[in-house]
């Protein structure tokens, strides 16, 4: 039981660590744009 809290856990952790990079790389890439542009 215990094990498998821990598990999830470090899933979760993962996920909000994969969600956070995806947010970055998307803020980068609008900043690039927005530098294109003007």
């Amino acid at each position: 039981m215990i094990y498998s809290l821990t598990g999830i856990y470090n899933d979760a952790q993962k996920g909000t660590m994969t969600i956070q990079q995806s947010l970055q790389t998307q803020r980068v890439a609008s900043i690039k744009s927005v530098l294109k542009t003007i």
